[in-house]
């Protein structure tokens, strides 16, 4: 069997990962190879080999006799994740508070700032991007090598079911932004338990947005799950 040069697995896995989170392929979708490889103008071999590594990163799931399909996360996928992030995330802002804030996460105050001056200049999609890569930088302020690393691990699962409801975010982007400057104030301050209390907060107001959208759409029955608890 042919060896697929690294380079091309990784443009292919880079290629696909983008077209996934950015909506070209919806949740359920099917993924073909062939036309895979038409599109990206990379091999086959190298498409299948991408696939693969989705689907251990939880972005595609392959269902036997029927093909590959973009995953779907269902609402005990997303409770699972936020069940992580609650614990891996009110951690790593406690720890980042205690260490004191980096220079990279002070400039999102600027950022922060002027989406609330001018929120019509970003789309849901960029700042729903400039989100994930402020809580990307709480966990690398930590200076924890093993955190970041089971982080990453979990990076892409949070990304996809961030990606399905970003255009209903649009009417609570004040409330997300001034949630991401407080938990800056904190680090800032180095008030640790309060920083890791607002993350808390945070994640909890957006695990309460996610019932509220899975419970409105119509290709999902209406469920009733008790939200975790905060305290």
């Amino acid at each position: 069997m042919a060896v697929v040069p690294q380079l091309e697995r990784e443009r292919a896995y880079d290629k696909l990962i983008r077209l996934i989170l950015s909506g070209s392929f919806a949740p359920g979708d099917p993924i073909s190879e062939r036309g895979l490889s038409e599109k990206l103008k990379i091999g086959r071999t190298p498409i299948r080999e991408a696939l693969r590594d989705l689907e251990r990163s939880g972005l595609v799931e392959v269902v036997p006799a029927r093909g590959t399909f973009v995953k779907r996360p269902s609402l005990s996928d997303m409770r699972e994740i936020f069940e992580i992030r609650y614990a891996l995330e009110g951690m790593a802002a406690f720890t980042a508070a205690k260490r004191g804030a980096t220079p990279d996460l002070l400039a999102f105050r600027e950022k922060f700032e002027e989406l609330i001056r001018n929120p019509e200049k970003s789309t849901a999609a960029d700042i729903d991007e400039l989100g994930a890569r402020f809580h990307q930088k709480i966990i690398e302020a930590t200076g924890n090598r093993t955190l970041q690393k089971v982080f990453k691990q979990f990076r892409l699962p949070f990304l996809l079911e961030s990606s399905l409801v970003h255009v209903r975010r649009l009417i609570v982007i004040k409330q997300l932004v001034d949630e991401h400057l407080a938990i800056l104030d904190a680090i800032e301050r180095r008030d640790a338990p309060g920083a890791q209390s607002l993350m808390c907060a945070h994640l909890m107001s957006g695990w309460r947005m996610r019932l509220d959208m899975f419970n409105s759409l119509e290709d999902f029955e209406p469920l009733e799950i008790e939200a975790m608890d905060a305290g």
